[in-house]
């Protein structure tokens, strides 16, 4: 960076609030510290270890409303399909994938629960 030129901004100006990012940034490095989980028994043996769950759009309703009953004190995100799990974190034909408690899930939930989606 040059003396001349100028700082760059991380809010703006006019309105002060900082930008909407993307949680999908965060995805790779979740994928590698490996704090996702998948499997719906597996996750619910290591339910006091999750800071939230994320189910794939393609997943019934009544399947979800079992999902949020049994998780019921963890945030639940319906946010991608079974092919954008694959693409960002590998595991196919994933519908329910849990995160487990972290720095890097705490910055994860704060940008879910932000994100308009």
């Amino acid at each position: 960076m040059n003396p001349g030129e100028p700082k760059p901004e991380t809010t703006d100006k006019r309105s002060g609030a900082n930008p909407v990012k993307a949680v999908e940034r965060l995805y790779p490095f979740a994928r590698r510290s490996r704090i996702v989980m998948v499997g719906e028994q597996s996750l619910h043996a290591c339910r006091k270890k999750l800071a939230f769950l994320m189910v794939s759009l393609d997943i019934p309703p009544a399947r979800l409303e079992s999902i949020r009953k049994r998780f019921a004190p963890l945030p639940v995100f319906n946010r991608h399909s079974v092919e954008e799990f694959e693409i960002h974190f590998g595991f196919r034909n994933t519908k329910v994938a849990g995160f487990k408690k972290s720095a890097l899930a705490t910055s994860m939930l704060r940008e879910l629960k932000q994100s308009p989606n």
